[in-house]
């Protein structure tokens, strides 16, 4: 694009992307206020867990506690904090569309699954979860890149056989025809009904481009304003006043549209169909009952997919751990390359939508079956005959098999180049499925032995890998590409512990993968913790300690009743306060 047809679009994204950062609502504290209706909620406590950095998280003493970090008198809630009619939320970071959803969203936009695919040269940031969150203020790349996306995604949606222009039937010069697809096209883009300066400066951008370039060239020009407008790239929350509120003015509800945003990006990773606009047009939106509806009509569609394999494929950590690039000893794995690397990413995300949308919907379904989709390479990495379709369920051996975390994809991700890793299996389900905290490893620790059982005695390093590595010995039957082998000719299991504290339900020995996979399964303190890491995946934050803490304790209730359906958890999650409110400013 021409540095005139540049300067002809800045009046309308003038708002531009850092004044868009300043928007109500965002990045706004804890916030709470009493005596509303419609949320009933119990005390609880809640806490983020611990990230770890590098290969040997020593250093610290995290004396065995997996609340989070809570302690003392912070781990109560004040009396009556999580009473029926008492609302508490977290801050809510103001955050950008992620590559996926920005290409899913164009898609849509425009009916054309057949527009191209934009790989972004930044990639999306994560801001302290599993979970791409796109808080960070942009620099200037990502601007560049915003808006050569924005150009690219333009031309190809606007040529002559394309269905937005074919729609118009037209002549392209005409501001009477042109004008009210703009303005369509505008209100759906920003996911809200266009308000009347934006419309007019939307059409003045357009006659004055058209006045000099043609009426083609203008339409192009107004619909890269509209892809490049912080108010399409970004989900810009302002909230409302809560009308019951007149105490505390600390909390702000979403609007319907807002909700519907929150909604089509937390279920289906792109914007509302026509269905989810309808509703907040219609004001249906602000109730739990009405949020309620839409998120089980969502769930039960086929887009719901989109959100399954995202979430698992992150929380995982396969999006960077199994990469194209993942090294693996050529002389040890022949059999290793991108394409085999790719079929394992695909047979977790087809397996988890095979539990999720396909069967039961248990977590203990997910964490248990011995079964999982793959293809011909998969099956000779499993010892079992390919499926007639590729990626087709298979049934494995289930004292080989047992869940998610005995797939190859994530045994893969978790390990070295040449062997398994015991901190990285071990730190993953320490941190992630139990939510433990570790702290990172002090930055002069020496990596040089990989697999080091030094390590759970000697005293600078014992606090912290007595808590991750034994759990990895007991994946030990699993080589680097996740591949099973018996530890000798006996038919010897890998042995591992799950130490402390106490008061987890899943602590003591297990032998094998297969036997911690049941246990894990059937525990509710997993339940609790999958109810934090789809909350934060839903928020696209980390919760916080105090404000989120009813919020995230009613979640992990809720699960355990339902018996680990994650499809109910989900629904209970889009209903819930933590996603329908926000801090103000």
């Amino acid at each position: 694009m021409t540095m005139a047809r540049m300067t002809s679009m800045q009046g309308f994204f003038s708002l531009a992307l850092l004044a868009a950062i300043a928007a109500p609502g965002c990045y706004a504290g804890p916030a709470d206020i009493a005596e509303l209706p419609d949320e009933g909620l119990t005390a609880g406590d809640s806490a983020a867990s611990g990230e770890s950095s590098g290969d040997d998280p020593s250093g610290g003493d995290p004396s065995g506690d997996d609340s989070g970090g809570c302690e003392g008198d912070d781990c109560e809630p004040p009396a009556g904090a999580c009473a029926d009619g008492v609302i508490k939320v977290g801050p809510s970071p103001l955050r950008r569309l992620t590559s996926a959803e920005f290409n899913r969203t164009v898609r849509d936009l425009f009916a054309d699954p057949e527009l191209p695919w934009i790989d972004f040269s930044v990639a999306d940031s994560k801001d302290g979860t599993r979970f791409d969150t796109n808080a960070e203020i942009p620099d200037p790349t990502i601007v560049e890149d915003t808006i050569a996306a924005a150009e690219t995604i333009a031309a190809a949606a606007l040529a002559p056989e394309g269905a937005f222009v074919a729609g118009l039937d037209c002549d392209l010069a005409d501001t009477a025809c042109v004008e009210p697809a703009l303005r369509d096209l505008a209100g759906r883009a920003f996911r809200r009904p266009l308000a009347a300066d934006e419309g007019a400066e939307l059409v003045a951008l357009y006659e004055g481009a058209r006045d000099e370039w043609g009426g083609a060239q203008a339409l192009e020009v107004a619909v890269t304003a509209v892809l490049a407008s912080p108010r399409f790239l970004y989900l810009l929350e302002g909230g409302e006043p809560v009308p019951e509120n007149t105490e505390r003015p600390g909390l702000l509800r979403l609007t319907d549209h807002e909700v519907a945003s929150r909604l089509s990006y937390f279920l289906w990773q792109t914007m509302p169909d026509d269905a989810l606009f309808a509703a907040a047009e219609a004001g249906l939106l602000t109730t739990r009952a009405g949020v309620e509806d839409q998120a089980r009509r969502m769930i039960a569609d086929d887009r719901f997919a989109a959100a399954v394999s995202r979430f698992h494929e992150q929380w995982l950590e396969l999006d960077h751990r199994l990469a194209d690039e993942t090294y693996k000893d050529p002389e040890l794995y022949p059999e290793w390359s991108p394409a085999l690397a790719q079929a394992m990413r695909k047979e977790t995300k087809a397996f988890a939508n095979s539990v999720i949308r396909g069967g039961d919907g248990k977590l203990s379904t997910l964490l248990g079956a011995s079964y999982s989709t793959i293809d011909g390479a998969l099956a000779e990495l499993y010892g079992v005959d390919a499926p007639a379709e590729s990626f087709d369920v298979v049934e494995l051996d289930p004292g080989e098999r047992a869940g998610i975390l005995s797939l190859s994809g994530f045994l893969a991700a978790h390990a070295h180049a040449d062997e398994g890793s015991w901190v990285h299996r071990g730190l993953f389900v320490r941190t992630e499925v139990l939510c433990g905290s570790i702290p990172p490893p002090p930055p002069d620790v020496d990596m040089s032995v990989l697999n080091n059982p030094d390590r759970t005695v000697d005293p600078a390093c014992a606090g912290c890998h007595v808590l991750m590595d034994p759990i990895g010995w007991g994946m030990d039957n699993y080589d680097a590409i996740g591949r099973f082998n018996l530890l000798d000719e006996d038919g010897g299991l890998a042995h591992g512990t799950v130490e402390g504290p106490e008061h987890l339900d899943v602590v003591g020995d297990f032998a094998g993968l297969t036997d911690l996979s049941g246990r894990l399964a059937e525990s509710e303190d997993v339940q609790a913790c999958m109810a934090r890491q789809w909350f934060r995946y839903a928020t696209r934050r980390l919760e916080d300690t105090q404000a989120d803490r009813c919020t995230i304790d009613r979640l992990a209730a809720g699960f355990v009743e339902s018996e680990g359906d994650i499809r109910e958890l989900l629904v209970e999650i889009a209903v819930s306060d933590g996603f329908r409110y926000i801090a103000a400013e």
